[in-house]
């Protein structure tokens, strides 16, 4: 890569003034853009036909000068002493230097640590979020006692006895929640499948998004022989950070599903035949032994999976956009006794744009977890205790 550096500079012009010893003079020149991007060329492509990500940096400009107008007359003379017609001011930043936030960018921004945790974990495409071990172990629990609570009700006359000993509501709704949870685990397998299927993916964080504004006053703007204005007005500092990263699983062969779609779609089935039959025989048509059968066979390539980076970041790259937005506003002046006029002003700005791409950002062991596959969900994994806790306290005992 070879670097390369571009500028830009655009000047404008406004505003005359007449007096009686020099005429009509202006307009006044001021520098209205001012640019410059810090970037690289000639990049090659890697072996997996991308092109590098590469640091980026850009600093834009541009100045929107107030316009004062001011008439002075002495009251024995008969023409004017001085006229300005839309003056150009100066302003905050409008050349220069420009300023930082009170408590510098870092008062309003994350750290790079903290950018790369949140970036990180929340664009991993298979977020670690239960432990996959932990999941299989509980969700075949809570197949089982659904499936040893339903055998036993072989026993029961009707159901009535379901009625007065389970909760028939209860029930169909702990079915419902496995319906659920059976669809999640089915859609997070899916993507696991897209993913390897396309060889990675690219995913795009917003990370944080935070402004201050500052205030000023009394500032001198425009001085002349005669007199000299100040302004008032903000400083807005304002930050948008975010992080893009490509995902790539190491992994190159997709998860059979097919057995896990059938189980939920029989589920659905009978939850359906509930409202039509409340009859012993739909209990037992319940295929829990299905699911038991799946996930004990599915377990030891889940856990093979978490023990594993599945999938791995790289093309790390960290977005920061910061502006400085400036509002200026010009006091006017009345004059009286000997000399009399009048003075008004339009507003004006500064606006300021600062974009920087850094890259070849390196993984830490301080976020090595969010890297690994997850396959539930927080809520999905307290429905599972749920259903566990209500299983055991229904369950029959012979």
């Amino acid at each position: 890569m070879k670097p390369r550096t571009r500028t830009r500079v655009r000047l404008a012009a406004m505003g005359h003034t007449l007096r009686p010893t020099t005429g009509d003079l202006g307009p006044y020149p001021y520098t209205e853009l001012d640019a410059e991007i810090v970037d690289f060329i000639e990049k090659g492509r890697r072996e997996d036909g991308l092109t590098p990500p590469s640091p980026l940096t850009i600093f834009s400009r541009t100045v929107n000068p107030p316009g004062l107008t001011h008439y002075q007359k002495h009251k024995t003379q008969p023409l004017a002493a001085y006229h300005g017609v839309n003056l150009p001011c100066t302003q905050p930043f409008a050349v220069g230097p420009v300023g930082v936030p009170p408590s510098g960018w870092a008062s309003i921004e994350p750290s790079d640590e903290q950018i790369r945790q949140r970036g990180l974990s929340n664009s991993n495409p298979l977020r670690y979020e239960v432990s996959v071990p932990v999941m299989v172990a509980e969700l075949i629990e809570t197949a089982s006692l659904f499936a040893v609570t339903l055998s036993n009700l072989s026993s029961a006359v009707g159901s009535t006895y379901l009625n007065v000993k389970f909760g028939w509501m209860s029930l169909i709704s702990d079915i419902e929640s496995m319906v659920k949870l059976l669809a999640g685990i089915e859609s997070r397998i899916k993507e696991l499948n897209s993913l390897i299927k396309k060889g990675g993916v690219r995913r795009k964080v917003s990370i944080s998004k935070k402004a201050v504004v500052v205030p000023f006053s009394n500032r001198a703007c425009y001085s002349n022989s005669y007199s000299t204005w100040y302004s008032d007005g903000t400083i807005t500092y304002s930050s948008r950070v975010w992080l893009t990263v490509r995902w790539k699983p190491q992994r190159d062969k997709m998860l059979e599903v097919q057995r896990l779609v059938a189980s939920r779609e029989e589920l659905l089935k009978i939850l359906l035949g509930f409202k039509r039959n409340r009859s012993v025989q739909i209990w037992e048509a319940i295929p829990f032994t299905w699911i038991i059968d799946y996930f004990t066979g599915l377990q030891e390539t889940l856990q093979a999976i978490e023990n594993s980076d599945l999938v791995v970041p790289f093309d790390i790259c960290v977005m920061r956009e910061r502006r400085i937005q400036v509002s200026t506003r010009v006091r006017p002046k009345s004059r009286d006794d000997t000399y009399y006029g009048y003075s008004y002003a339009t507003p004006g700005t500064v606006d300021i744009v600062m974009k920087r791409r850094e890259t070849d950002l390196t993984s830490s062991d301080a976020f090595h977890d969010l890297l690994r596959f997850g396959i539930l969900t927080p809520g999905q994994a307290q429905t599972i205790m749920a259903l566990l806790l209500s299983r055991r306290k229904g369950r029959i005992r012979i």
